[in-house]
């Protein structure tokens, strides 16, 4: 799950022109700090909905703040299912 979610996030960032490194230092890093707006997050976040299949609850997108937080999310999510 962490390596097709990263995949989705390396296509979105190019798509939307974001420049990130997905590096394991990165992936703790929240994204306001790496120049990423509520806006591409959304856009990453719907991205890797339709790749996996399944949609995260609202209030589970509340708390995301990082990377690492949205890979959690999504990996207790498929684990529930």
């Amino acid at each position: 799950m962490k390596d097709k979610i990263l995949s989705v996030i390396k296509e979105v960032a190019a798509k939307q022109k974001i420049n990130i490194k997905l590096d394991a230092q990165t992936l703790a890093i929240d994204f306001k700090k790496l120049g990423i707006d509520s806006i591409n997050v959304l856009g990453i976040i719907v991205a890797i909905e339709d790749k996996v299949g399944f949609r995260l609850d609202d209030a589970e997108l509340m708390k995301i703040k990082n990377i690492n937080q949205l890979i959690a999310a999504f990996e207790a999510k498929e684990n529930k299912a």
